[in-house]
């Protein structure tokens, strides 16, 4: 569902590193 994918995109944007984060989304490394 696109839930899902939107989910699996946050997740993967907070992993790697390579991917840009999504607007509003601040990575935990900062």
């Amino acid at each position: 569902t696109p839930a899902d994918l939107q989910s699996a995109a946050i997740d993967h944007s907070a992993t790697d590193p390579k991917m840009e984060p999504l607007e509003g989304f601040e990575p935990p490394t900062r």
